[in-house]
């Protein structure tokens, strides 16, 4: 941020070119005796030799040490936040209303909204402690998670820019300053006189706007992974599995705080290895944002036996599906011809695609959360396309309107019936035998 390596690098190639010009007389000339005399401060002298090449002073090196431990520190903070948007939300809050000397500046260290983030926490806490006994209720209420999360994700990002955005623009806009000045070397005197390495109103802008830019493209990217973690647990039939996978999460989020409090060359490595895998897995995450928004909220409003629209009905790719990334969302429609097709638009926007179903081959499956056509009856094998929870109890409807093998249920919905008719009848004998008993 000072120029030290380009001032270095330019008068290290000027002291070589004098020292290697052969008419240069100092180059030819012979080397003076050593003076005992003007031997007295040499060292002091060699400090502010401008052909040597000079070393940071403790002063630089605690500054640019100190530098690091905010950067560290603001990645833990984005970074975490963007795992856990609720609860890092109260977390942050409650840090500034400690240490800030004006907390009211900052509309995220309010306690109103401290109390609201902080109450949030504590529900998403109770529905995931009382989740195993809440039945059916527990994934009605992951969805409301995700749904709540959407919102909560918005908010955090706009907390994250502005909290970033005051500690580090200074030496980003020093950074974009640099960067002018090796690009168009007038572009610094053109900002107006300012001070010697002091950045122009241009150089200020593009630092504030690439801080932003870099934040909200690190926070969404990890938001999308943490996402993706609450949409596969409210998916999860099975509950037992679901605190395995929030310790996973909590686990990330420890090591990332820790690491970044340690010291900067372990935090730092550290988030961007972290940002690194979300940015691989971000078009799949992507995608079951997409999914899990539409499985929550049908969910959420007890959508089920909607009439198939005439378009087609709503749908995503299964794994079974050749040829389109999974959990692409599409419809399962009729061509002109009347063959059976999966249509979808890559990237939502792009020109729309089709995919030929064999309808002899496919059967419309009831599961427990939602329907999805399979190569078999009983829905073991992977599938090919999955419908919303509107859908359900649309089975035989589907199955008749767009020309499929058949219609069923899948062994876990029917394990699930078996096991709530056994019970009832278990109930109904007990009963009756007390009934005979207390004649």
């Amino acid at each position: 941020m000072r120029l030290l390596t380009r001032a270095i690098a330019v008068e290290t190639l000027l002291a070589l070119f004098i020292a290697l010009d052969p008419s240069s007389a100092a180059a030819q000339a012979p080397a003076p005796e050593p003076d005992p005399i003007q031997n007295v401060g040499a060292s002091d002298a060699a400090q502010t030799d401008p052909a040597q090449p000079r070393r940071p002073s403790e002063a630089e090196v605690a500054a640019d040490t100190e530098l690091g431990q905010m950067i560290a520190v603001e990645l833990g903070k984005v970074l975490g936040v963007a795992l856990s948007p609720a609860v890092g939300l109260a977390a942050i809050g409650l840090w500034y209303r400690a240490t800030s000397d004006q907390p009211e500046r900052y509309w995220y260290a309010s306690w109103w909204f401290i109390a609201t983030m902080a109450s949030l926490a504590l529900m998403v806490g109770a529905k995931d402690v009382l989740g195993s006994v809440a039945g059916p209720a527990k994934q009605i209420a992951d969805g409301a998670e995700v749904l709540l999360n959407n919102g909560a994700g918005l908010i955090a990002l706009a907390a994250s820019v502005s909290w970033v955005i005051e500690p580090l623009s200074q030496p980003v806009s020093e950074l974009a300053q640099g960067g002018l000045d090796f690009l168009i070397p007038t572009a610094h005197a053109a900002t107006g006189g300012t001070a010697a390495g002091a950045p122009g109103a241009l150089a200020t802008w593009l630092g504030a706007g690439l801080l932003a830019s870099l934040t909200t493209l690190m926070f969404s990217v990890v938001w999308l992974v943490s996402q993706t973690f609450n949409i596969m647990i409210m998916l999860n039939p099975f509950s037992p599995l679901d605190p395995l996978l929030k310790a996973a999460r909590l686990g990330v989020i420890g090591s990332l705080l820790a690491a970044c409090a340690l010291a900067p060359w372990l935090g730092i490595p550290f988030a961007l290895l972290l940002v690194l895998f979300s940015c691989v897995v971000s078009a799949y995450c992507a995608r079951m944002l997409i999914f899990g928004t539409v499985m929550a909220w049908d969910l959420a409003r007890g959508a089920r036996e909607t009439p198939i629209p005439e378009r087609g009905q709503l749908a995503f790719a299964g794994r079974e599906l050749d040829g389109v990334p999974t959990r692409r969302l599409g419809r399962l429609a009729r061509t002109e011809t009347g063959a059976t097709c999966f249509r979808y638009r890559p990237w939502i926007v792009m020109s729309a695609r089709e995919v030929v179903l064999d309808g002899t081959q496919l059967f419309a499956v009831d599961g427990s959360l939602y329907p999805s056509l399979y190569s078999d009856r009983e829905g073991r094998a992977r599938a090919t396309l999955d419908l919303p929870p509107r859908a359900r109890g649309m089975a035989a409807p589907l199955a008749a309107h767009f020309t499929l093998a058949g219609a069923g249920d899948s062994w876990l919905t029917r394990r699930a019936r078996f096991a709530r008719e056994s019970a009832a009848s278990w109930v109904e004998r007990a009963r009756t035998s007390w009934s005979i008993l207390v004649r």
